[in-house]
């Protein structure tokens, strides 16, 4: 990429400011932040009940999420699918305007997963096979904010979002019960990423330093006022295989150990990106500001004084043409270098008939994509830990916890150039299931709440602290065969 197009990324994905009382609300280039986490959506009914600890046990459909080598460990063939989930994430960025804070809200309906998993002995003594559909992670936001305060010189500030994205895997694999304590697995998913997002604002803010440059007959007209439009649009798709190999194992009859490794493959990818700014400055009737309103021999000031000294404000009126100031239009067919992989261990230990306790680690090695894109995804380790409690034989009630870190470095304090939100999430899980000889029906719920740091007005170095707060309600049934 030329280095004039990676100063027009940066200048539309990251607005300098308009001036004094300036305002303008990052947005990122990438399509999704999201893709920055690994645990949004915690897949299997029994694993998000367990916070995601499932590594070691695997013993249903999800095994291909977690280690197909629970498949060799099967008690009995089932189909189980969590029917529907609704996930709702609010994140307010604190002091964004003033004292006020800026939030934004996403949310939306999603089948995080469906499978079914069978032994078949007669093929071969202790093979398991399963299958299943999941989505690992799902968004839909739908953002429109209008702000006025005239205290900070905001006459208007208006910025919608719309927001879609999806990640899709569909599984095939099995384990083998090689030994009556050890198990071997392997597995594959397709998968495919879709990715849209639009987003829009546009912001008039007065400009009490630029009325000394004015004369006075152009003082009349009122007070100045910078005008700027942004319109950005991104989209990415993927698709690829990701294969995942397993070793599960049981020890002393009540302890089972598990690890996993993965490695992503894309087989196409593409990214696209659509955006432009428009800025121009106008009087409070709407005339726009030419250099004859100026004053002669003055040219000191910010950068955007200077134009205005010199004469070099290159705009009409409203409704009129206008020139916009920096359009860019960008599709690229390798957005990321290399694909995620991840290592997983597991333990599970089987204190009673009726309680289980599990804990896992799951690391992610670092993926390489477009540095001017924002695709760079870093090493991250996340932890997982789980309690299963048979209440009575037929009343299973689950609990966990978990991490979800942010791929992205920290925000660095002082410095100008615009950097991405770091937020870390700490979770928790509940799911209650009634269990009979032919299947259980369960439901529960996943919160996640965060905290970080940001930098969300464009061409500023203020920081702004971050809480988040993420919540997954889900509900599931199994069948036994």
């Amino acid at each position: 990429m030329s280095m004039l197009s990676r100063t027009l990324i940066r200048t539309l994905c990251r607005t300098p400011r308009l001036g004094v009382g300036a305002l303008f609300v990052v947005f990122p280039c990438s399509a999704l932040a999201d893709i920055n986490y690994y645990n949004n959506v915690i897949v299997g009914d029994r694993a998000m009940g367990l916070g995601g600890a499932f590594t070691g046990i695997s013993d249903d459909a999800s095994a291909l999420v977690y280690n197909p080598a629970g498949l060799g460990f099967l008690l009995n063939s089932s189909v189980s699918g969590s029917a529907n989930a609704y996930m709702i994430r609010d994140i307010e960025y604190k002091k964004t305007i003033g004292n006020k804070s800026f939030e934004e809200r996403s949310n939306g309906f999603f089948p995080p997963f469906a499978g079914g998993a069978k032994k078949v002995d007669s093929l071969l003594n202790g093979l398991g096979l399963a299958f299943a559909i999941y989505s690992p992670d799902s968004e839909f936001k739908d953002q429109d904010d209008y702000i006025r305060d005239t205290s900070l010189g905001i006459e208007s500030f208006h910025r919608t979002e719309n927001k879609r994205a999806s990640t899709l895997h569909i599984a095939l694999g099995g384990g083998w019960r090689t030994l009556p304590w050890l198990s071997v697995g392997l597995g594959t998913s397709f998968f495919l990423v879709d990715e849209v997002r639009q987003s829009y604002q546009d912001a008039v803010l007065r400009q009490r330093s630029v009325e000394a440059l004015l004369s006075e007959a152009a003082q009349k007209k009122g007070p100045v006022y910078a005008t700027q439009t942004q319109n950005v649009r991104t989209k990415l798709a993927a698709t690829g295989v990701e294969p995942v190999f397993g070793v599960q194992g049981v020890f002393f009859d009540r302890l089972s150990l598990g690890v996993a490794f993965r490695k992503a493959f894309f087989v196409s990818q593409s990214f696209e990106y659509k955006g432009d700014t428009t800025r121009y400055s106008q009087f409070a009737n709407g005339a726009v500001v030419q250099g004859s309103d100026l004053k002669e021999g003055t040219c000191t000031g910010t950068s955007a004084e200077s134009s205005l000294c010199k004469g070099q404000v290159r705009h009409a009126t409203p409704g009129r043409e206008y020139s916009k100031e920096g359009a860019l239009a960008l599709k690229t067919s390798q957005p990321f270098t290399t694909a995620p992989s991840e290592l997983r261990l597991g333990a599970a230990w089987f204190a009673t008939t009726s309680l289980l306790l599990a804990a896992d680690v799951s690391h992610h090695f670092a993926a390489e994509g477009r540095k001017d894109l924002e695709l760079d995804r870093g090493a991250v380790t996340n932890y997982h830990a789980g309690l299963e409690w048979y209440v009575v034989p037929a009343l299973p009630v689950r609990l966990g916890a978990f991490t979800n870190f942010d791929t992205r470095p920290k925000v660095q304090k002082g410095k100008a150039e615009s950097q991405p939100d770091h937020i870390n999430y700490y979770g928790g899980s509940f799911a209650l299931a009634w269990s009979q000889s032919g299947g259980q029906i369960g439901g529960g719920a996943a919160v996640q709440y965060g905290q970080g740091q940001a930098q969300k007005i464009a061409g500023s170095d203020e920081i702004q602290e971050v809480s988040a707060l993420s919540t997954t309600l889900f509900f599931s049934a199994t069948h036994n065969l």
